[in-house]
């Protein structure tokens, strides 16, 4: 039998696929940087400035105290603001070059985590080398987001600090790990200095806990799941519009909460709201002067709609085909994947909350708040795609591989004439 499978497929030792997946995506990366080129937005100097500020004051003994004002305006970005303004420091002539190779080393690292958490089902992928190329076309296929890796931005140290978390929080329900717990919990607390987006994550960590907990306490029935679903939809579509519609004519909120952080934020975006925003700088998908309630409803549901749908009228015809390609196919084995995971033990059941809420919560973030036309704000968000899409390919290649294992190993006629082939194949 030894044979009949080294004869029928190349075969991985289990902990080698995370790490050939890493090493392949390394080179197909600093290929693309080559092709591709170091790309600079209009917001870089942004945070490269800010990330100066904060290593002088880091650095130098002499420096200024931390100017309050000046750090809040960014707070939600120190971390990527350190790497960029770090990489200044640097020799001008290999500054950007480092940026581009740690953020590929970071995009690399993520491919090389979901790997790792496909392998946790304890279902062993056959044949390995097709569910590596698999796996490779889930997190490449989709290039608006692994393009992302030659701009000097914040989105590729995000989506590394989303893919942490989430594993960490994969590894807490699977193996009961209270360390993994603790770390995931800090992850998402530390997520408010990454990016904007970030403060998504203690909520799914609260949900996720919440949902474990009553999973296993209400005789494993997924009426939790839908409740932290259902509210969180309810609250973002038909409660935030109301707050909006009421801010938007004049009617002020207490103080205390106009001060605060969160109430700072939704000013933010309930005044873009008010003007009818949708997608940044796209007018096509404004709403002009939006008054009644319906009208700020329809505001959230159309940010829903473009977070969650790909295409864009004036994306390129080889765009379009790619994506064409690439969604239909990455949602059918999403939905394979959801189903294969519901189907299995509590674990998998975990994971696929995880999976789930992660999704469904990043997706409300931006309904009330904005979206870029680029892929850029849907990237957290599209590594819940990958996972639940890689399920999806295991549980199909396995179905696939069921009648050749049932062949070999069974009654069939095919299945006696290759035992009899290898029997008389190690005779001689």
């Amino acid at each position: 039998m030894r044979y009949l499978r080294l004869k029928f497929e190349i075969t991985f030792s289990d902990g080698s696929l995370p790490k050939l997946a890493f090493g392949v995506s390394v080179v197909l990366l600093a290929m693309g940087a080559v092709f591709y080129g170091i790309q600079v937005s209009v917001d870089t100097q942004w945070f490269v400035k800010n990330g100066l500020y904060l290593w002088r004051w880091l650095l130098d003994p002499d420096a200024e105290s931390l100017d309050y004002d000046k750090f809040q305006q960014m707070r939600a970005y120190v971390v990527p603001s350190l790497l960029l303004g770090g990489a200044e420091l640097l020799p001008s002539a290999i500054s950007s070059g480092f940026i581009v190779g740690v953020q590929i080393l970071m995009y690399s690292v993520v491919v090389s985590i979901c790997f790792q958490i496909w392998q946790l089902d304890g279902q062993r992928s056959r044949p390995q080398l097709l569910f590596l190329l698999g796996g490779l076309f889930i997190t490449f296929g989709l290039v608006d987001v692994p393009i992302w890796t030659f701009w000097l931005l914040t989105d590729i140290t995000f989506l590394l600090w989303m893919a942490l978390f989430v594993w960490a929080l994969v590894l807490s329900i699977t193996s009961g790990c209270r360390v993994c717990w603790a770390g995931s919990l800090i992850l998402s607390i530390l997520a408010l200095i990454v990016r904007p987006t970030g403060v998504c994550l203690p909520f799914i960590w609260a949900a996720t806990a919440m949902f474990w907990v009553s999973y296993r306490r209400a005789g494993r029935s997924l009426l939790p799941l839908v409740i932290l679903l259902i509210v969180p939809v309810a609250l973002a579509v038909f409660v935030v519009p109301l707050m909006f519609l009421v801010d938007q004519n004049g009617h002020p909120f207490p103080a205390w909460f106009e001060k605060s952080v969160v109430g700072q934020a939704f000013s933010q975006a309930s005044d873009l709201a008010g003007r009818g925003t949708v997608v940044a700088n796209r007018d096509d998908t404004t709403f002009y002067s939006p008054s009644a309630y319906f009208d700020y409803v329809s505001i959230v549901l159309s940010r829903l709609y473009y977070h969650y749908v790909p295409f864009r009228h004036d994306h390129s015809m080889a765009h379009q085909i790619t994506n064409i390609i690439y969604f239909p196919t990455a949602l059918m084995l999403a939905a394979y994947g959801l189903k294969y995971l519901l189907q299995r033990n509590e674990q998998m059941v975990g994971v696929a909350a995880i999976i789930i809420i992660s999704s469904v919560y990043l997706g409300l973030f931006h309904g009330i708040t904005l979206l870029a036309f680029s892929w850029r704000y849907q990237v957290p968000a599209t590594f819940c795609l990958w996972l639940a899409a890689g399920f999806g390919m295991k549980y199909i290649l396995g179905k696939a591989n069921q009648p050749l294992r049932s062949a070999v190993g069974g009654h069939h006629p095919i299945g006696r004439a290759l035992r009899d082939r290898v029997r008389n194949g190690q005779d001689g």
